[in-house]
């Protein structure tokens, strides 16, 4: 869009410039037309001055136009150079971006192996710690079925106590027995002794039992005790040793994850912040380029208006040098007048018809040249805004700026064209009225040699008189000579007008031609260039999808393995608690 504007802006200036150009051919054209019917009479002798100064302008036009040429060939070879350089530089950055792609690629897949390994240390250090657990499950189960092989004893023995306290306990009662039968007399005698006897033996009894229950009691107290006291800290000791695996492997792995997002970024960065760096220095050189050109053609500008100031100048003193030299010649060529008034009439209608033409191909020329001025500006245009399309998309602020340098470059241009052509038309206006005073002044001129003629032909009546036979013998083969010589100067100048008409034709098809060529030329090469810049884009687009989506998905694909073997050990950890 911005390459549009700028060349519609670009054409219209051109289009002005034609536009004030033909203006100022119809203004000199008309000037020059008003000074050669008031000067008819007197510029016979400097049509070959002004032939040579034709040439000499046509020359130096001719060297003008080639130096100018050849600054531009040579600017458009440095563009040509320049864009090489761009394009090399390009280059260097995408196999920089290659390389830092591929070492990042290495230290990505480094630290996969490393989390791999990491992994498998980690793996094996579980299977470690739970044979480890396991080795100490059956020595807790060692030492509680030993403490169970203890209590069982100790009830034996506290059953076998307990058998013996009873056995005795019989063997008392039988004693009792015996003795209360062998005393039963003196019981009955004494019965209340013998009451507070059995009762106080009873008490005696009940209160052994108590005791060895007591005894009993504490004893499977003390071992519960000691068995849960066990268990307990066979538990917290495998929690302990569970929770500190899985905060060991949970730090390390946070520790490598960081690592690859620090290296990540940090290569990233660096990578973001070289192709920014190489696209400000690959703007700034053509924003500097830009400016050069831009100096370049306001100096062939320069150049051309000076020339033109210096040409207009040549004319209007050449005009004045003609003025004073016919000024000086009138008194000396009064009586010549008469004789040469045919023949100077009519080279002056020839050479009036030269200098048309002459002023005609030169304004051609100058619209040719302006022509090809305005298209190798927009191919320069064309070439620049191409050159800043092919740095990167990254670069839309500094494109933009540059064609805004572009616009307001090509905005100064057309104030030179029309800070030129106001000079131009200033000396034109100045050269036509110094040539109407000259007019004037070479009116004043004739009127006077007029009124010398007429008392030099009242002075000659007589003479002419004398001479009327010669005088008409005279007469009738000058009309005879003057009207052979009209008749071939009209045919002469027929033929010059259809050579000039088809000079103008073949110019104007050419110009055309070479017109619509160079714009099919420069539409193609835009098209070239947009195109190959957005299969450009649509790869490096495509391509930096594919290594993040590759990127991405590893990393899924490592966290995922990451949680399915936090999951496992979590499991593990939760059946061997369990």
């Amino acid at each position: 869009a911005k390459l549009a504007e700028s060349r519609s802006s670009i054409d219209g200036l051109v289009a002005g410039q034609v536009e004030k150009l033909a203006e100022g051919r119809d203004i000199l054209r008309r000037a020059l037309e008003a000074d050669l019917n008031t000067i008819k009479g007197v510029v016979a002798d400097q049509s070959q001055q002004l032939t040579d100064n034709r040439a000499e302008f046509a020359r130096a036009l001719e060297a003008d136009l080639g130096s100018v040429n050849g600054l531009v060939n040579s600017h458009a070879d440095k563009l040509i150079q320049d864009r090489s350089i761009l394009s090399k530089a390009l280059e260097d950055d995408l196999a920089k971006l290659a390389e830092s792609r591929s070492s990042i690629d290495g230290l990505v897949a480094g630290q996969v192996e490393k989390l791999a390994e990491g992994r498998d240390i980690l793996r094996r250090a579980l299977e470690a710690d739970l044979q480890k657990i396991a080795a100490s499950r059956g020595e807790v189960d060692d030492v509680i079925a030993g403490h169970v092989g203890k209590l069982a004893e100790g009830r034996d023995a506290l059953t076998r106590a307990l058998e013996d306290d009873l056995s005795k306990l019989a063997d008392t009662r039988k004693e009792v027995d015996r003795s209360l039968s062998g005393h039963i007399d003196q019981i009955a005698a004494r019965s209340t002794d013998i009451s507070d006897a059995i009762a106080s033996d009873v008490e005696k009894i009940e209160q052994a039992f108590s005791r060895q229950t007591g005894i009993i009691e504490e004893r499977a107290g003390t071992m519960e005790r000691a068995l849960s006291t066990g268990v307990d800290n066979v538990r917290s000791v495998l929690e302990k040793s569970a929770v500190f695996v899985a905060g060991a492997l949970r730090e390390k792995v946070m520790e490598v994850t960081s690592a690859l997002h620090e290296q990540a970024g940090a290569a990233f960065s660096d990578a973001d912040r070289k192709i920014a760096e190489r696209a400000e220095q690959t703007s700034a050189a053509l924003l500097a380029r830009a400016e050069d050109i831009a100096r370049t053609f306001e100096e062939a500008d320069r150049r051309l208006a000076a020339r033109a100031e210096d040409t207009s100048s040549a004319l209007i003193a050449r005009a004045e040098d003609t003025s004073s030299a016919i000024m000086a010649h009138v008194d000396n060529t009064s009586n010549s007048l008469l004789t040469r008034a045919q023949e100077t009439a009519d080279q002056l209608a020839a050479r009036a018809s030269e200098i048309a033409g002459t002023f005609d191909a030169a304004d051609q020329k100058l619209v040719a040249r302006a022509v090809e001025t305005a298209q190798s500006l927009a191919a320069r245009a064309g070439d620049i805004l191409r050159n800043f399309e092919g740095a990167d998309e990254r670069l839309g602020v500094r494109i933009g700026e540059s064609a805004e340098a572009l616009a307001a470059r090509a905005s100064d241009l057309g104030r030179i064209f029309d800070a030129a052509d106001q000079q131009l038309i200033s000396r034109i206006a100045e050269g036509s009225e110094a040539l109407s005073a000259r007019a004037s002044e070479i009116g004043r001129i004739f009127d006077e040699a007029d009124h010398r003629l007429v008392s030099r032909i009242a002075d000659s009546t007589s003479t002419i008189g004398e001479h009327a036979d010669n005088i008409v013998g005279a007469f009738a083969s000058t009309e005879q000579r003057v009207a052979e010589r009209a008749r071939q100067t009209g045919q002469e100048l027929a033929v010059h007008a259809r050579e000039i008409e088809q000079a103008l034709a073949g110019a104007d098809e050419r110009l055309a031609s070479s017109a619509a060529a160079a714009a099919a030329r420069v539409e193609e090469q835009v098209a070239g260039v947009e195109n190959r810049l957005v299969y450009t884009t649509e790869t490096i687009g495509q391509k930096l999808n594919e290594q993040v989506s590759t990127a991405e998905a590893q990393l899924i694909s490592r966290a995922n393995a990451i949680a399915e073997t936090f999951t496992a050990v979590g499991q593990h950890i939760g059946q061997s608690t369990n």
